[in-house]
């Protein structure tokens, strides 16, 4: 058996950002999990906890914002409730 590839962060945050979407391209992710199960690509601990983090930064970043902005996620301001 060939050597495996190995995957950095930069792999998954652009595939996820730039072209295959984990919510509209399931089948690219399906593939890329029976790859790695196969042997064929792998990866590194540091890859999967900066994933993780920048995921958790993100979901704190989102929290914050629409707390403090009275924001949706979309950015478009909410009417204040004056009654």
């Amino acid at each position: 058996m060939a050597a495996p590839f190995v995957l950095d962060s930069n792999f998954f945050i652009q595939a996820h950002r730039m072209h295959y979407p984990m919510d509209v391209v399931p089948s690219f992710w399906l593939k890329i999990k029976e790859l790695a199960k196969n042997g064929i690509i792998v990866s590194i601990d540091k890859v999967k906890d900066e994933i993780h983090l920048n995921v958790i930064l993100l979901n704190i970043t989102i929290s914050l914002n629409k707390t403090r902005c009275n924001l949706d996620f979309f950015g478009t301001k909410q009417q204040p409730d004056f009654s």
